[in-house]
């Protein structure tokens, strides 16, 4: 009885501060079980796939350099890196409000969309999920680590444990996006610390968005400087940047 009036609370509560309407065409009678986008607009994703590159998982646009790294992330960190959609349309939208406007009720739809995490050719039993923190002046003025809500998401599909402890940010770094290349690289350098050492083990980065890889490297690169043996990578969103040219 006590469950019930507890869901009708929170429905109720649902109704009165957002519209039961799609947030992205009005369309009526939604509910906070759709993530408040309907079926037609669910589908407006760009999916990542093959052929891409097998460490960073960028999309080709032909079948060539199937069995190595792009030129791209040669020198990159992490062993793997794997995203669900092209950074546009709907999963764009959402990640930015998840990100800025704390809109956790896209949340169904998110958990809806992670179970494709199992599909990725991802390592199934890491050490730890770690998702890649904010500095602590950031994570007050926003409320809330987006990273962390897709890590918890994909921890119910992945079954390791989040860890939010152990990989810290340490300078507050300005916003990547409207940065190039080589300055987001030199932007989160040495940007993360790590609070402990590690005995041996392999680890999956989790955030919203990557486009040139410069942070989740700089996260891989901490890790494994401090006794992780291999990083693996997954975030939502992939960009894809500016000056990339597949090689």
């Amino acid at each position: 009885m006590i469950s019930n009036l507890a869901k009708n609370l929170i429905h109720s509560i649902d109704l009165l501060l957002y519209p039961s309407v799609c947030q992205f065409c009005d369309s009526p009678v939604l509910n906070s079980n759709t993530g408040f986008v309907c079926k037609r607009c669910q589908k407006k994703t760009h999916r990542v796939s093959a052929p891409w590159c097998l460490k960073c998982g960028i999309p080709y646009n032909n079948d060539h350099l199937l069995t190595s790294d792009c030129n791209y992330c040669s020198k990159m960190k992490f062993s793997r890196a794997r995203s669900l959609f092209i950074a546009e349309g709907v999963p764009r939208e959402i990640v930015h409000q998840l990100k800025y406007n704390q809109h956790e009720y896209f949340e169904p739809l998110v958990k809806i969309w992670l179970r494709d995490i199992l599909k990725l050719d991802l390592y199934k039993l890491p050490k730890a999920i770690i998702p890649v923190p904010l500095h602590p002046v950031k994570q007050r003025e926003r409320g809330i680590n987006q990273s962390e809500t897709i890590a918890y998401i994909a921890s119910n599909y992945i079954k390791a444990p989040v860890n939010t402890k152990l990989l810290r940010r340490i300078r507050d770094t300005q916003s990547q996006t409207a940065l190039t290349k080589g300055m987001r690289k030199k932007n989160v350098k040495d940007a993360f610390s790590c609070s402990e050492k590690i005995d041996n083990g392999q680890f999956l980065i989790v955030d919203d968005v990557m486009t040139t890889g410069a942070t989740a490297n700089e996260c891989a690169k901490t890790l494994i400087q401090n006794g992780a043996s291999a990083v693996e990578i997954f975030t939502l969103t992939r960009g894809m940047p500016l000056d990339y040219a597949c090689s």
